[in-house]
């Protein structure tokens, strides 16, 4: 999984390794029967998943026609580990399964002061944790654009120059209580050359 997504995860976009990886549920492991519908919108699912409790396990067709949901492959994808966000913040909440929208990299944006946005999928995102302006996720996108602004190649960016880029942010007074996160113990600054996915983005709008 973590090959196919780039190791990055699937909705932070954050880089991820296989110690901080989680394994998300798109149709989550405790769901009941009746919401079961809900989530077959794609083929990739409605072709290959079966609620686990109507899933025959004495069947000996191997494989089997449909697997159990919360064992199937297309029902798996690769999140972070975050409590604050993705697949651990999300728990079992009720979401669109976006994740196999084609036009997913286009209608998600992320605008310079580092919001995100979707127009389609905005209820799925806060269920996510993904567009809480509280979150150090807002501020590192925030990051990312500004170093976007100054740099050409992404090789040119170092531990140091993000913290100038952070202590310039703290001038801000409305993200001071976002900026401690960053400058506390534990802190998110680790975390910020994890997201090198933005600069590209950054670059391109």
């Amino acid at each position: 999984m973590l090959s196919e997504q780039r190791n990055l995860c699937c909705y932070c976009l954050k880089e991820i390794v296989e110690a901080d990886t989680t394994l998300e549920h798109i149709i989550p492991n405790r769901l009941k029967i009746d919401d079961f519908a809900f989530y077959l919108v794609t083929n990739e699912l409605t072709n290959n998943v079966i609620h686990k409790a109507i899933f025959d396990r004495s069947t000996r067709i191997i494989p089997p026609v449909l697997y159990p949901h919360d064992i199937a492959y297309h029902n798996l994808i690769a999140s972070c580990d975050s409590n604050i966000h993705c697949n651990n913040y999300r728990s079992d909440k009720k979401i669109e399964p976006f994740i196999f929208d084609v036009y997913i990299e286009t209608l998600v944006e992320y605008d310079r002061a580092g919001n995100v946005s979707c127009i389609q999928y905005d209820d799925d995102l806060q269920k996510l944790g993904l567009s809480n302006t509280n979150s150090p996720l807002k501020l590192i996108r925030m990051i990312w654009y500004k170093l976007a602004q100054i740099f050409n190649q992404i090789n040119e960016i170092t531990a140091d120059i993000i913290d100038v880029i952070i202590y310039e942010l703290i001038l801000l007074s409305d993200i001071n209580k976002v900026l401690e996160n960053f400058t506390n113990t534990p802190s998110y600054k680790e975390d910020v050359l994890r997201y090198k996915w933005f600069f590209q983005y950054y670059k391109s709008i």
